[in-house]
């Protein structure tokens, strides 16, 4: 009965991926069109939505396609959704609260370590390719980050580089998990993991340098949107 059903689905699905996508660039395209003179209320409501919008697509697809060996993946929106709100409520306000950033840093985090805890209980053969991959992405963000000279004070570097240990090792076991396990789900994980690592060093490079520049946080917005849709979507690829 369930194999009907997803057969059924699996066109329905992908005309929901096409219409998730559109979705995507016009909110990326709305948001970044309100943050042109700095964030405001309604950029919560717009960031949120973009965000849980990939939620929803995921947990779909884990209904139909998963099961409990992809329920880490929904939990993982869940947090990258949580993160989103916290880190866009941070700009926000009229003082904006460190605490909200940081905390929206920690939910960002959860959800980088749940994937590559996961990944790495699913394939312990990962961890070679990861150390390769990891070792490599890291020192390209780190010499990215230091060479535009950020203005921050140390303890928010620190906080920044240390985030990004999180980060290049989730995409690290991404990337270990497709070379030795591939299947379309697993390359559809692996550029989310990529993606995403892009999208957090544009975003310091934007964040802390000055003066900012607008093109870099349109490049993150495409590239985070991108990530997030590609780790929902990995879901319905690995049962193709």
């Amino acid at each position: 009965m369930m194999s009907l059903i997803r057969a059924f689905l699996g066109d329905a699905f992908i005309a929901a991926f096409a219409v998730f996508v559109v979705a995507a660039v016009a909110g990326a395209a709305v948001f970044l069109n309100l943050t042109k003179d700095g964030a405001r209320p309604i950029t919560v409501v717009v960031k949120g939505l973009a965000s849980l919008q990939f939620f929803i697509l995921g947990l779909a697809a884990n209904i139909v396609y998963g099961g409990k060996s992809t329920n880490y993946i929904v939990i993982a929106l869940a947090l990258g959704l949580s993160g989103d709100v916290f880190l866009e409520v941070s700009e926000a306000t009229v003082k904006p609260k460190t605490w909200f950033f940081v905390l929206g840093t920690l939910f960002f985090a959860a959800e980088h370590v749940l994937i590559a805890v996961n990944l790495i209980i699913a394939n312990t053969e990962i961890w070679l390719p990861s150390l390769i991959f990891f070792a490599v992405s890291y020192s390209v963000v780190i010499i990215t980050v230091l060479s535009t000279k950020p203005v921050v004070n140390k303890r928010m570097l620190a906080l920044g580089l240390s985030y990004f240990v999180l980060v290049c090792a989730m995409g690290g076991c991404c990337f270990g998990t497709a070379v030795t396990s591939y299947n379309e789900g697993n390359l559809s994980l692996m550029i989310g993991g990529i993606f995403f690592i892009i999208s957090d060093a544009l975003l310091a490079v934007y964040r802390f340098s000055k003066p900012e520049k607008f093109s870099l946080n349109t490049a993150l917005i495409y590239f985070y949107y991108a990530a997030q849709l590609f780790i929902a979507s990995s879901i319905y690829f690995a049962a193709e």
